[in-house]
């Protein structure tokens, strides 16, 4: 029988371990600055990574900081035997900052506030926005939730995504970038994304975080936790005692609560072998263990090549975290056919959106809510 030992875990595993001590020194240096102003703190994001031509543009002239380029309106960053090109002038540093004084740039027509960092990495140009936390709130809540959505929701959705931000800054001194613009971070879409309710909701809850004993928390959130939320360390190892496994009566027949998926065993084989897991063809699946919540922990696959254990959230990545949703499946074979059928979307730690939702309808306020997904926590106003 092989096991499958993926890199990923381990990296999970060091996230935890990192993160943990960059957030404390983040959080130490808030509370000694009493008098700190939102301004005070920036985030670093990736938002876009490639070895194409980029064009960098604004209203206003654009400089770059401590390069003697002349300033233009617009820049055109290519890369060439791994160095920065800006308009036909090699810059002599991997990394380079762009301003433009008061304004907005834009990425390939696409608007931040800010300024953008470029740098050369692997032979890849890397664009960072760096951004004043707020401001990238801006751009987060629209993307991650419905701007139409009861203004409670909004709240606890600002809250959790400030305390998740922070928590992250600068967890890797190594790194260039605090979080990315995807769903492996938060979903961030800039300026053009932005919304007047949202917006509203992010000035309305300035400085406020969600801390467990005098800590700034890790906020994961999830779309529906299908019923029952999962521990954090069911599902990544990290044990954290307010990410804790609860049931969740208001996920309960949501938009995304249940989903179903039919796939081919050849279509399953070929989504692990571009993953390097060359199983040959598939003849069986099956749910080898569930979690403490429910969900399903390894799978087993017997194919010609021999048996194979998958942790099913690495399964659920190689096959589409979209097309399946969740890990609380089950299983059932006809023929070549697998049909999968599940409940929620996402991971299930922490807070559930669309159960927030339903909360909010109900009558509760963002404290009630916050307080019911993570428990032991305190809500509190730090600048």
């Amino acid at each position: 029988m092989k096991k499958i030992d993926f890199k990923l875990t381990i990296a999970v595993i060091l996230f935890f371990l990192i993160s943990c001590v960059s957030m404390n020194n983040v959080y130490s240096e808030i509370k000694k600055n009493s008098g700190i102003n939102k301004k005070d703190i920036f985030l670093k994001i990736l938002i876009l990574k490639t070895n194409n031509k980029v064009k960098i543009s604004s209203d206003a002239y654009l400089k770059l900081e401590n390069i003697n380029i002349k300033p233009e309106r617009e820049y055109e960053i290519k890369l060439k035997n791994n160095q920065i090109i800006v308009n036909d002038n090699i810059i002599a540093s991997k990394t380079i900052q762009i301003l433009a004084e008061n304004n907005l740039i834009k990425v390939n027509k696409k608007r931040y506030r800010g300024s953008i960092i470029v740098s050369s990495e692997d032979n890849n140009l890397l664009f960072i926005n760096k951004i004043y936390l707020d401001s990238y709130l801006y751009g987060v809540l629209p993307a991650e939730i419905s701007p139409k959505w009861n203004a409670e929701v909004l709240k606890v959705q600002t809250v959790a995504a400030r305390s998740f931000a922070i928590y992250n800054l600068n967890k890797n001194k190594n790194f260039l970038y605090d979080l990315s613009n995807s769903v492996l971070s938060q979903v961030y879409l800039g300026y053009d994304a932005e919304h007047e309710r949202t917006n509203k909701v992010v000035n309305e809850t300035k400085g406020e975080v969600l801390t467990y004993n005098d800590e700034i928390i890790q906020a994961f959130f999830h779309a529906n936790s299908g019923g029952k939320t999962a521990s954090s360390e069911e599902v990544w190892g990290g044990k954290f005692d307010y990410l804790k496994s609860i049931d969740d009566p208001y996920s309960l027949n949501g938009k995304n609560y249940k989903w179903n998926l039919k796939i081919s065993l050849k279509e399953i084989s070929k989504c692990l072998r571009n993953n390097k897991i060359i199983t040959g063809n598939i003849y069986e699946i099956r749910i080898l263990n569930r979690t403490e919540s429910g969900r399903v922990d390894k799978i087993k696959i017997n194919g010609n090549n021999g048996t194979f254990e998958i942790k099913s959230k690495d399964f659920r990545n190689f096959i589409g975290i979209d097309r399946i949703r969740s890990t609380n499946f089950s299983i059932q074979q006809k023929n070549d056919e697998i049909y999968f059928e599940g409940t929620g979307w996402g991971h299930g730690v922490g807070l559930s959106q669309e159960g927030a939702k339903k909360m909010a309808e109900s009558g509760k306020n963002y404290r009630d809510i916050l307080y019911f997904y993570y428990k032991g926590v305190k809500l509190v106003k730090i600048y």
